[in-house]
C-alpha cells in the first residue's frame, strides 16, 4: 500500500477543512470481491480501513468494515457495490453519524 502517496493525498484534501477549522467525518471503504479485475482483497481493505483511521484527523472516522462481513454485500464489478448493498450501506453510515452527533469522541 503505498502509504506516503495516500497520506500526502488525504492531508492536501484536509488541508481547506482544518484551516477552516470545520467538523468533518471520513467514511472508509467497504468490503469488495477479491476475484474481480480490482483486487480488492479482504486484507487490503482492512488495511487502508486502519490506515485511514490514524490519518483522517481532524475528521472523526467510519470504519464501514465494521457493518458486514467480508462477502456479505455483493458488488457489480468488485469494488462498487449493488443498488441494494448501497442502500444497506448508506443506511447503516446515517445510523453510525447519528451516534456520532449523539455520542462525540
Amino acid at each position: 500500500m503505498p502509504r506516503d502517496l495516500i497520506s500526502g493525498q488525504v492531508k492536501e484534501f484536509l488541508a481547506p477543512i482544518k484551516a477552516q477549522n470545520l467538523p468533518c467525518i471520513w467514511i472508509g471503504p467497504p468490503w469488495g470481491n477479491e476475484t474481480t479485475l480490482y483486487h480488492k482483497t479482504d486484507l487490503r481493505t482492512k488495511e487502508l480501513s486502519q490506515f485511514l483511521a490514524q490519518t483522517v484527523a481532524p475528521c472523526s472516522y467510519i470504519d464501514t468494515t465494521a457493518f458486514a462481513r467480508p462477502g456479505e454485500w455483493p458488488t457489480l464489478d468488485g469494488e462498487h457495490l449493488t443498488q441494494p448493498a448501497y442502500h444497506q450501506w448508506s443506511a447503516d453510515i446515517a445510523g453510525a453519524i447519528a451516534r456520532l452527533r449523539t455520542h462525540p469522541h
